[in-house]
């Protein structure tokens, strides 16, 4: 039989107990509001992750067919074609500038397309102040059509580019390059990379056990995938197979959203995970990590592309665009340093070269806010005209 005393015994262990629950709640979340200053955490509970995932779905569906982002079943969005905006214009296939090209190429003229991402695009920039419309500019003997797409990983520049190229009368095809493309291709649902981004799906490859590349589609093809979505944000979850992002410590963990103490461990664990204690990690040490999948993927996605162009003809580019200060003035090793190693044999810009060597570009000017600046994409112009005159496919001035 349990004695009195016993019983005081056990709640004053239950209250002490309690106490320092409430004390370690409270910690934790002092500790979450100090460590979420910094970008690379987020703690936005589940529950608010899908409310605004629902809010801004809805404005995404509303806008189709007038906003510059349209969703596409296979490549999973693109830059709508005739689209005309405040800052940035396209053509009838998707193109950015305001011009419409003709369909074969004038004489006399080098016609470049160029595929990638935002940095490609010339994101934050007006349509005269992209670095294709600024290398137009620069010499009336090259025409540029520029596919960039914002927030496209290599896998979709590949697909965009496979769907286009018959249709494509140019001479040189670029493929552009962004440190963040790297990540981007072992993602399939982007606010598992970046919880705040645009609820936007699309597929990736993966390497067999031969090396080559097989395509897993769009988890969320249909428009009607995303209305569901409204209703039930749950459906995210779908698109977690096969995503190198998706963390179920925080997506799947009941107790995430309504205990501090377990959503701020969870949180570190899960970025400590990604960009330190992964042993196939995207990097080791400060550069690639030549040993994970990503980098496997991403040069057998620019060898495909290269095969692509070259097969069609035409002479293949890969450009660099560097994203960190320490690889444009660093001086030592650059991230994607194993990268250059292994696509030695191909045409490569490097733009930290010229950036570095450009006088008028400085840390406090090379971006805008986010993208390259004027000044910036204008040295990406002259480099890519620079090349073409070296490699005799462009007469000298």
């Amino acid at each position: 039989m349990t004695s009195s005393r016993d019983k005081r015994r056990v709640a004053f262990g239950a209250a002490v107990g309690l106490l320092l629950f409430v004390l370690a709640e409270g910690v934790a979340h002092v500790a979450i509001g100090v460590v979420e200053r910094d970008p690379r955490f987020d703690f936005t509970p589940i529950h608010e992750r899908g409310r605004e995932l629902q809010e801004r779905l809805q404005r995404l569906l509303e806008t189709q067919g007038e906003a510059l982002v349209e969703l596409d079943e296979a490549i999973g969005w693109r830059y709508r074609a005739n689209y005309r905006g405040e800052l940035y214009s396209s053509d009838s296939q998707g193109a950015r500038g305001q011009r419409e090209y003709p369909a074969v190429e004038p004489e006399g003229v080098l016609r470049i397309a160029a595929f990638g991402d935002s940095f490609v695009h010339a994101n934050e920039m007006a349509d005269a102040d992209a670095w294709s419309a600024q290398l137009e500019a620069l010499d009336g003997r090259v025409e540029v059509r520029n596919f960039g797409v914002g927030g496209y990983g290599t896998d979709q520049a590949l697909l965009l580019h496979e769907r286009l190229k018959d249709e494509l009368d140019a001479d040189i095809v670029v493929l552009g390059f962004a440190e963040v493309n790297y990540a981007r291709n072992l993602n399939r649902f982007r606010r598992f990379l970046s919880v705040h981004e645009l609820p936007l799906s699309k597929p990736r490859f993966k390497l067999d056990e031969k090396g080559e590349l097989l395509l897993v589609p769009n988890p969320f093809p249909r428009r009607r995938d995303f209305e569901e979505m409204l209703d039930d944000p749950t459906l995210v979850l779908e698109a977690a197979p096969d995503d190198w992002f998706f963390e179920a410590l925080e997506w799947r963990n009941p107790l995430y959203d309504h205990l501090a103490v377990v959503r701020l461990p969870s949180t570190l664990f899960a970025r400590a995970w990604q960009s330190r204690l992964r042993p196939d990690g995207l990097y080791r040490g400060k550069v690639m990590n030549t040993d994970c999948e990503g980098f496997a993927l991403l040069v057998a996605l620019v060898e495909r592309f290269a095969e692509s162009v070259e097969a069609s003809g035409r002479e293949f580019v890969f450009m660099i665009f560097p994203t960190r200060d320490a690889d444009v003035w660093g001086g030592g090793v650059r991230t994607y340093q194993p990268l250059l190693e292994a696509l030695e044999d191909r045409d490569v810009i490097d733009l930290a070269d010229p950036l570095s060597r450009a006088p008028e570009i400085r840390p406090e000017n090379l971006r805008e806010v986010v993208h390259y600046s004027a000044e910036s994409n204008r040295v990406a112009a002259l480099a890519l005209r620079d090349f073409a005159v070296e490699k005799e496919w462009l007469e000298p001035r």
